[in-house]
């Protein structure tokens, strides 16, 4: 991709994901808060079936369990740019992608257990490891970042951010590796760059939410107003 302003650090790097259900009511249930903050609590994991134990055994309890951190996103990147030599790495860090809320009060630092152990090409489903992101959910961002579940089905979620800007023009090659398979689902993923303003980050569907439901309340009031008159 050409660059075709000034991007100014720091720069999010998002993936998107087009006809993923992440609001079906089973799947927002699938999880154990409890569980992943290691509190001691009285919350049945019944929810986090069928991702409840590994393989069907009563012994091996999967942690953390349920389908959302089943089906966590597991595709990485890598961005290279070149001027007039060769290429070089540009650095993408998930430091600081999650909410600090979560990073500090929602996620304990422990090491799963029976969690994704075997990948499986088929599906989607990372493991917690350095490849994606940390080793314990305290540590791994990426996994904070997906499990807050979106409300509609194309959804972009951050992966990472660049410290340092990036000039207009610049050509910029993402490496994707392929893991998360969206053809099971009939879906499409892909990759974005953006910045914030002092406003914030772009969300268009907020844009049209409101100018719908103004445009909505403007011509109920007249109608009330002519009607009242």
């Amino acid at each position: 991709m050409v660059v075709p302003k000034l991007m100014k650090a720091p720069v999010y790097v998002y993936y998107e994901l087009d006809g993923f259900y992440q609001n079906h009511r089973r799947y927002v249930r699938s999880r154990s808060d409890i569980q992943l903050a290691k509190q001691k609590g009285s919350e049945s994991l019944d929810y986090c079936t069928p991702q409840r134990y590994f393989n069907g055994n009563h012994s091996e309890t999967i942690n953390p369990c349920g389908l959302i951190a089943w089906s966590f996103f597991n595709d990485t990147y890598r961005a290279y740019t070149s001027s007039s030599g060769p290429e070089v790495e540009i650095p993408i860090s998930e430091k600081g992608i999650a909410f600090k809320t979560d990073r500090k009060y929602r996620y304990a630092n422990y090491t799963p257990e029976y969690f994704n152990p075997i990948m499986d090409s088929s599906r989607g489903g990372f493991n917690l490891s350095v490849l994606s992101g940390g080793a314990t959910p305290a540590e791994n961002e990426r996994l904070m970042v997906w499990m807050r579940v979106s409300t509609l089905s194309r959804f972009r979620k951050l992966w990472g951010i660049i410290h340092e800007d990036i000039a207009a023009g610049t050509s910029i090659t993402f490496t994707a590796t392929n893991r998360y398979n969206t053809y099971k689902f009939d879906g499409k993923k892909s990759i974005a760059l953006s910045t914030t303003t002092w406003l914030g980050g772009r969300n268009v569907f907020l844009g049209i939410a409101y100018l719908v439901t103004g445009g909505i309340s403007f011509l109920l009031g007249i109608t009330y107003g002519v009607m009242g008159w």
